[in-house]
């Protein structure tokens, strides 16, 4: 894996963006996505946008490239993308037996 998520830059924010948000600023996963009840109903998000994480996996299935993603929806980073895909990889490995990494 190209990146880990302590690498994804941190997205500037107005300090009452993090009123109410429920992923703690010091986890890495902060700088990936945002949930906060106040903001599209709770629903996870990339941080920085309404754009929900659900969204990249939706696309990707339908067969559009990253590219077309990150055009489509303005405010989501490569960086972000990218690292989502990771995280939901690392928790997937995760979660089978133990075997050897691919990479």
């Amino acid at each position: 894996m190209s990146k880990t998520l302590e690498q994804v830059p941190p997205r500037v924010l107005p300090d009452d963006y993090w009123e109410g948000e429920l992923v703690p600023r010091d986890d890495p996963s902060a700088a990936i996505v945002s949930i906060n009840p106040g903001r599209v109903s709770g629903i996870a998000c990339f941080v920085g946008t309404r754009v929900p994480l659900q969204i990249l996996w939706d696309h990707l299935e339908e067969g559009p490239s990253m590219d077309d993603f990150l055009d489509g929806f303005e405010g989501v980073s490569r960086e972000q993308a990218q690292a989502a895909l990771r995280m939901a990889l690392q928790k997937l490995l995760e979660s089978l037996p133990d075997s050897t990494p691919w990479r």
